[in-house]
């Protein structure tokens, strides 16, 4: 029988405006795909906005609020602009109210089809990082269907899609989400080919979803590629487009072969009935009396019990304990306790045992358990994580710093030229990568009260984070008595002053 609740035509009417919570990026995307969406599509995340020009369905130009996200900022940081080559073009770009890429081209640094694939690569970019965004929200902005001279730039948001679902929602999310339709039969639906190749799988993944069987098990099928991040996104984008629909039948009522052990989340047992031998004479019986013995415990007593000590045990566990094998275990042991842990802590398994009042309790289990095996199934995030159990830097961090410091770097320059309004976005990017350094919060909170128009309570929120973390920075507690001041806190601002000098007394005004 055809599963209904993935498999209907029917599309509701689209909101003009939405929070992420209720329709997330993903989703919104493709259904804008589907209706050959003319437009504009802005996002919020806070102070972040980006926005996305349309045409029939595919993006075609993006904009966004955020120096970092500028074209001449990918371009310097990857060291293909010289830096005294930024000026001229900022500067062109706000005396002719031209893009940057129209400057770039104007000035002629950048060749014409370079400056192409530069601007196809900042959508992707953008869109990739937006799709991390759960907290923000949408607005849509129709309109007639206009030449934009853009139009070759447009991008099929199929791979898109694909890649920033792997790269973003992870292994947990996405069996949480296609957890029933993994243990449902595939059906191919006249799109379906199409749309694989539109996908840009690598060859490998490519094949299995096309051997798909119809008379076969999705989750018997993907074998070990159940936890490829990539394939599971891949199946997910097929479902939304409809290019793949679910039966709880096989096509073809055939028997089919044991699968591997490692692909399904819930064995099936056939009990076989032998002949029973004849029931022993009076003569043959034991007379020996029986132990008493305590009651077995049954399954779902085990079950519960373990469910109950792993929720007691998960605040002071690392992932090894977790996931429940030792600190020098191969990949392939922790694939198998994780498809272990998947199996038993299903939501089906607990149904068939009763166990419906643990639901919640099982699902924080499996989501603590997924969030491990996510780690220590991938080589470099394992590597981090036990340089971490052992008090040192992890490469991830290492990166996370050297960016939001070379960010503080370009903001603190752009300061002391007072250009605030300029360095804002470095120091808030360093701010957001790194919120514990007090010299990025002392920083970004000047740049607020300097900026026009001024922004003194959101300045000294920063400022005085600044001084939680660096309390003997006399810069910090001089700004901080300058913004108190500004709103009218005398005593306040005297004492910050005050402390400012006694910190540096020679070079504090």
């Amino acid at each position: 029988m055809m599963k209904s609740t993935k498999n209907s035509p029917a599309r509701a009417p689209l909101p003009e405006a939405n929070p992420f919570s209720s329709t997330s990026l993903p989703v919104l995307l493709l259904d804008l795909r589907a209706r050959s969406f003319d437009g504009k599509l802005n996002l919020y995340n806070g102070r972040q906005e980006r926005a996305f020009i349309f045409r029939q369905g595919a993006p075609v130009l993006s904009e966004s609020n955020l120096a970092s996200d500028g074209l001449c900022a990918h371009l310097l940081n990857e060291g293909k602009l010289a830096r005294e080559s930024l000026r001229p073009v900022i500067q062109l770009a706000e005396d002719r109210g031209i893009s940057q890429a129209a400057a770039l081209l104007e000035l002629k640094i950048v060749e014409p089809v370079k400056l192409f694939h530069l601007l196809r690569g900042q959508i992707r970019r953008h869109l990739f990082d937006s799709m991390d965004w759960r907290k923000g929200r949408y607005e849509l902005a129709k309109e007639e269907r206009t030449e934009t001279g853009f139009e070759a730039l447009a991008i099929d948001l199929l791979p898109t899609v694909r890649e920033a679902l792997a790269g973003h929602w992870g292994i947990e999310e996405l069996l949480a989400d296609l957890s029933e339709d993994l243990l449902c039969f595939p059906r191919p639906q006249p799109n379906f080919d199409r749309s694989i190749e539109n996908l840009g799988l690598i060859e490998a993944n490519d094949q299995i979803v096309r051997e798909l069987s119809t008379e076969n098990r999705i989750d018997r099928t993907l074998g070990n590629k159940l936890t490829s991040p990539d394939m599971l996104a891949a199946l997910w984008v097929l479902r939304e487009i409809g290019s793949l629909k679910f039966a709880d039948e096989a096509a073809e009522p055939e028997e089919c072969a044991d699968g591997d052990d490692e692909a399904q989340f819930q064995s099936e047992i056939e009990l076989v009935l032998l002949d029973q031998p004849a029931p022993p004479s009076a003569d043959e019986l034991d007379e020996t009396p029986i132990l008493s013995l305590d009651p077995v415990p049954s399954e779902s007593e085990v079950l519960r019990a373990e469910i109950e000590r792993m929720g007691a045990a998960l605040p002071r566990s690392d992932h090894y304990e977790v996931i429940g094998v030792c600190a020098d275990a191969r990949n392939a042991t922790i694939k198998k306790a994780y498809i272990k842990a998947a199996k038993r802590y299903h939501p089906d398994t607990l149904a068939r045992l009763g166990l419906q009042d643990m639901k919640d309790e099982a699902s924080r289990a499996f989501s603590r358990i997924a969030d491990a095996f996510e780690i220590l199934s991938n080589p470099a995030r394992r590597k981090d994580y036990d340089a971490e159990q052992e008090g040192e830097f992890s490469t991830a961090q290492a990166q996370a710093l050297s960016q939001a410091e070379t960010a503080y770097r370009k903001g603190e320059i752009l300061l002391r030229m007072g250009d605030f309004a300029a360095a804002l976005p470095y120091l808030d990017s360093a701010v957001e990568i790194w919120p514990n350094e007090g010299a990025y919060q002392s920083g970004l909170g000047w740049a607020l009260y300097k900026k026009t128009p001024s922004d003194p309570e959101s300045a000294r929120t920063c400022l005085e984070r600044s001084i939680e973390l660096t309390p003997q920075d006399a810069v910090g507690h001089f700004r901080l008595g300058i913004v108190l001041r500004a709103l009218g806190d005398a005593s306040a601002a005297q004492a910050s002053l005050e402390r400012a000098k006694q910190l540096e007394p020679s070079d504090a005004p």
